[in-house]
């Protein structure tokens, strides 16, 4: 094996995850602005299909649920509440 198919392959994967994040920025501040526009925050289905497939090729923590990172967001189970 060369030295040269590991990093073609890491320069191959960075651009791939480069483009999913500004295709993901693109998303974020069409939705953003259909907010603003009083438009309830739509996505076309152009977007939806994006994020899609963006989720299923690197959706790789799906179970986690990004608001047990959120402080006071919700209890946890086993842990008493706060009075």
């Amino acid at each position: 094996m060369s030295h040269n198919r590991p990093r073609g392959y890491a320069e191959k994967r960075f651009r791939c995850h480069l483009e999913q994040f500004e295709a993901l920025t693109a998303i974020y501040q069409s939705f953003a602005a259909s907010l603003s526009a009083n438009l309830a925050g739509s996505l076309d289905l152009l977007q939806t299909n994006r994020l899609a497939e963006i989720k299923e090729r690197d959706g790789i923590f799906a179970d986690l649920d990004p608001a047990l990172w959120i402080s006071g967001a919700r209890p946890i189970p086993g842990e008493a509440a706060d009075a």
